[in-house]
């Protein structure tokens, strides 16, 4: 197939073979949406276990919580950003509904797709720390 049509136009072939259903990004967009305010709530729960294990823990046991406390306030600034931008970006992909042409849906599900690598790679970030946090906050034993 792809010898046959121009590079924009297997560009648009490859998209609609992904996103061949335009109701499958708003569902995933739901999905987001929903993430990002559970995630607001994880985040001020670790927040205070982070302090509270900071306070009882000896200078033996060093754990250095300024950078767990870094790293978990700068994924919270994220989460913030990330979710306005999907919120507007949300609203804006209804126009997608109203498209006739390729064209048309190729310029939303442009948008689409970069938007969902950013949250996709924000999402392994979170899962990373949360590892590595789980790690120091649970006891060893």
């Amino acid at each position: 197939m792809a010898c046959c049509l121009p590079s924009g136009a297997y560009k648009l072939f490859r998209m609609y073979k992904i996103y061949d259903d335009p109701q499958r990004m708003f569902t995933e967009v739901l999905y987001w949406k929903e993430e990002f305010k559970i995630l607001s709530y994880e985040f001020k729960i670790y927040t205070a276990l982070l302090a509270n294990q900071m306070a009882e823990r000896s200078k033996s046991q060093y754990v250095n919580f300024d950078q767990l406390f870094e790293r978990l306030e700068d994924l919270m600034k994220t989460n913030e950003n990330l979710s306005s931008l999907v919120t507007i970006s949300d609203n804006k992909w209804e126009g997608i509904r109203e498209c006739d042409d390729l064209q048309c849906e190729a310029h939303f599900l442009e948008e689409y797709i970069e938007l969902k690598q950013k949250v996709e790679s924000y999402l392994a970030d979170v899962q990373s720390l949360k590892k590595i946090m789980i790690g120091e906050l649970c006891p060893k034993g």
